[in-house]
């Protein structure tokens, strides 16, 4: 059995001062490169996720008809197309009052 191998393998190795400093210097540039791709990637995320909680909603009324078209304990469908949708929700938009 050879005896080198099993001796040089369990051995720590001797680094100097200047690889441990340059090895610290690119973990430190590895951590902060992670850092920076994940605020790239996470910034606009959140943003996306934040945004409809301060978006103002447009408020229009919508003229469903005159009370004179409307009786008393009668009920009527009335479509009315919601202002606030989407440009293309399609037939979504429809609402029934």
């Amino acid at each position: 059995m050879n005896t080198n191998l099993t001796e040089s393998s369990s051995a720590p190795l001797a680094e100097t001062p200047e690889e441990i400093s340059r090895r610290r210097f690119f973990e430190k540039l590895s951590i902060a490169l992670v850092g920076l791709c994940t605020a790239i990637v996470g910034v606009p995320l959140v943003g996306f996720i934040v945004a409809p909680f301060f978006r103002k909603l447009p408020e229009k009324w919508v003229t469903i008809g005159k009370p004179g078209d409307f009786q008393i304990g009668k009920t009527v469908a009335v479509t009315v197309i919601d202002p606030s949708s989407l440009p293309w929700a399609g037939v979504t938009a429809k609402s029934a009052v």
